[in-house]
């Protein structure tokens, strides 16, 4: 493919660049192993047919919140390919302090992503899910918090170091401790609900939500300690309202379930309609499917 469109451009002019990505644009977490073998047959067409000029573009779609040093597994690796593969994973480590393997780790926040060939932003419509709404509830499952808890000790290890990088593990580590509580909350509630258990109701009202809430702010304060490392300050007042409505929005869902809990509400309109399988695309698994815009993730309402 690469090689083909590549000789045919040649056709029209010797003078050609080639520019590959860096996948950090679609929520707070890279894909730097899908970037790796996306890139990787695009460097060797590129290689073959002598195209001097190879640039990886990353961009920041829909509020920048990856961290600009997120993606440096894929440019490492990218390069490396490119130069004949002289230097080993090792080199990766020493450039770092981190490990080549603990930083892909990463990738694996958004769930179901081991292998790299598919892509999804899973972590940033999960963390966004309206808890009562349950927009993505369908496509919630409860073993995926196992799959991202197990990439916590890893993060941890080097969220706990003075790495000059430790302060974006722990952005990563906090979003993992809110997302074990919140991936599968929507449908833990509804099914409360309609089954009337009061007595899960109960837990989630006096010991899930006010959790909760102290790990939004958890990974709001360390999301903002990342932000105002790396970026101006301009642009951050997007995530002040979109991480201080989720803290908000969380905090009503629990009056809301509260005031039920107590009679003092006979029905929540949200959990008395019908929760729909998620299908605004064709193919709706979790493997692929990505969806970045917030203002779309949030309410199904026009913001």
């Amino acid at each position: 493919h690469y090689a083909d469109n590549l000789k045919q451009h040649k056709k029209l002019s010797q003078n050609i660049s080639f520019v590959g990505g860096a996948w950090k644009w679609t929520g707070f977490i890279p894909h730097n192993r899908y970037s790796i073998h996306a890139c990787k047959s695009a460097i060797q067409a590129c290689v073959e047919n002598h195209i001097d000029e190879i640039t990886f573009a990353a961009w920041g779609d829909d509020g920048a919140e990856t961290s600009l040093f997120a993606i440096l597994p894929a440019l490492f690796v990218n390069a490396n390919e490119i130069y004949g593969n002289r230097m080993s994973e090792k080199c990766f480590e020493v450039l770092t302090g981190i490990s080549l393997d603990t930083f892909l780790s990463i990738d694996e926040v958004n769930p179901c992503m081991r292998d790299g060939f598919t892509h999804n932003n899973a972590s940033k419509y999960f963390l966004y899910n309206d808890l009562l709404q349950g927009t993505f509830d369908s496509v919630a499952k409860a073993e995926m918090i196992d799959e991202i808890q197990s990439v916590l000790p890893k993060i941890s290890n080097v969220s706990n170091t003075t790495s000059d990088l430790s302060y974006y593990f722990d952005t990563v580590k906090a979003l993992i401790e809110v997302l074990e509580i919140k991936l599968n909350l929507g449908n833990e509630i509804y099914h409360a609900y309609k089954q009337n258990d009061l007595q899960a109701l109960h837990k989630i009202v006096n010991q899930i939500l006010p959790e909760l809430v102290k790990r939004i702010e958890t990974f709001y304060n360390a999301f903002k300690h990342q932000w105002y490392l790396e970026n101006h300050n301009q642009g951050f007042e997007v995530q002040a309202v979109r991480l201080g409505g989720l803290k908000q929005r969380v905090i009503d869902v629990r009056e809301q379930l509260l005031a039920y809990q107590k009679g003092e509400v006979t029905k929540i309109d949200e959990l008395e309609e019908e929760h729909l399988d998620f299908h605004y695309f064709d193919d709706s698994s979790i493997e692929r499917l990505n969806y970045n815009l917030w203002s779309h993730i949030v309410s199904t309402s026009k913001l």
